[in-house]
């Protein structure tokens, strides 16, 4: 009786592993034909774009410590981002960074919602933060003068930025031709 019971266990264990795995393989093979027609055009397809982030986001919702899921995430920010779906595209890197601090591409996620901040959601106070704690956490990436270039010209008129890097153009040029 316990040596069936324990046969019943093993193949159901072992028809659950597999149904993981063809679920994901079909989620994959979805993303990857997406991916593909995302790309197939010059202009963003906007259900194509919508598809693709649903895509990555079921994926990591579904498989979190797979070691894609990061990608993923990243993906569907970057894509939020090109539909202008700036606080959704915050959403997955937040998420990104929260669960995946040691991913490769963490410091480039954490500029990046800085970014979104200053640049496209006009929250300077926000931006100037995520800046300031990107700068402390990644001082030598190649990123931290980008950093704190955004926070010294955040609350720059444009007329003051034109000025100051004319300034600078004629600053460089004086100092080439001695």
């Amino acid at each position: 009786m316990k040596t069936k019971f324990l046969v019943i266990v093993s193949i159901i264990g072992l028809l659950s592993c597999n149904s993981e795995v063809s679920e994901k393989e079909q989620l994959t093979q979805n993303i990857t034909k997406l991916e593909n027609q995302l790309r197939k055009n010059d202009q963003l397809n906007e259900s194509v774009a919508n598809q693709v982030i649903q895509a990555y986001k079921e994926y990591a919702d579904k498989f979190p410590n797979d070691s894609i899921a990061p990608d993923y995430l990243f993906k569907a920010g970057e894509v939020s981002i090109g539909l202008r779906q700036y606080t959704s595209a915050i959403s997955f890197l937040e998420r990104l960074n929260e669960h995946h601090p040691k991913y490769a591409k963490a410091p480039e996620c954490f500029f990046l919602i800085a970014f979104v901040y200053d640049a496209y959601l006009s929250r300077k106070g926000k931006a100037k933060e995520m800046y300031e704690k990107f700068i402390e956490q990644y001082p030598d990436h190649h990123f931290a003068d980008d950093a704190k270039a955004s926070i010294e010209h955040m609350n720059m008129s444009d007329e003051d930025l034109i000025k100051m890097f004319q300034e600078k153009a004629l600053e460089q040029g004086a100092g080439s031709t001695n």
